[in-house]
């Protein structure tokens, strides 16, 4: 498998995947407009991490090819745009986000072709009174027979922050499988309080739900460099 990691001074523009392929995205403070183009048959395994940052990543998947996509981000405000080209081509996106600043994450996926499938996990906490949003746009076309996409998008609002989900499925096709939910809210009181009876004081208590939250949405293998990435924010 070819293993790839693009940082932020390195040019960046189109890049096409002939191969299954590992590549690492390490982004901070920029704003830039990537291409990525999936030959038939091939995986990609991305892990992006990125602080501050504009970027536009569209991702084009051909026939049998396969996107997963982990995304771990500090106050960014990128574009994802994923289309789905190639019968049978599927995604796999799994995202956690943490914002001090205003971010507004936006996630584009086109069901353009039969037996399509997309799944989306996007997880947020919104540790300051700033705004936190998704906005998750899923469209499938007349032509995408058989395709399927569930979207699960969940907000935790720490300090009364601005928190908004706006997950749309947008549909052209009557035979297809597609579902979407929100959720925005403070964790759970049950839980706190039984870690309360337990003897974990406040503070942990915030830092090891952040923790689950956080890591535990993305890929096991991905998660002790994610946890390295959020460390000052958990």
């Amino acid at each position: 498998m070819n293993k790839l990691l693009l940082k932020s001074d390195d040019e960046i523009d189109n890049l096409v995947v002939e191969k299954d392929t590992e590549l690492e995205l390490n982004l901070n403070n920029c704003s830039k407009k990537i291409n990525i183009i999936i030959e038939n048959n091939t995986c990609l395994n991305l892990l992006d991490m990125c602080n501050k940052t504009s970027n536009i990543i569209e991702i084009t998947l051909k026939e049998r090819s396969i996107l997963i996509y982990n995304k771990a981000g500090i106050d960014i405000n990128d574009s994802i745009l994923v289309n789905l080209d190639g019968y049978e081509s599927s995604l796999d996106i799994y995202t956690s986000i943490v914002n001090k600043d205003k971010t507004n994450s936006f996630f584009t996926i086109r069901h353009n072709n039969s037996n399509t499938s997309s799944f989306l996990s996007n997880h947020g906490v919104n540790v300051s009174k700033n705004e936190l949003k998704f906005n998750v746009d899923v469209i499938i076309n007349q032509n995408a027979n058989n395709s399927k996409t569930n979207q699960q998008n969940k907000i935790i609002n720490l300090n009364n922050g601005k928190s908004n989900i706006s997950p749309n499925l947008i549909v052209d096709n009557d035979n297809i499988d597609a579902s979407h939910s929100a959720y925005i809210s403070d964790f759970d009181e049950e839980t706190i309080f039984y870690m309360k009876s337990r003897g974990i004081n406040d503070k942990n208590i915030k830092m090891l739900l952040m923790d689950s939250f956080l890591i535990g949405n993305l890929k096991e293998e991905y998660r002790e460099l994610i946890q390295e990435h959020f460390k000052n924010i958990i």
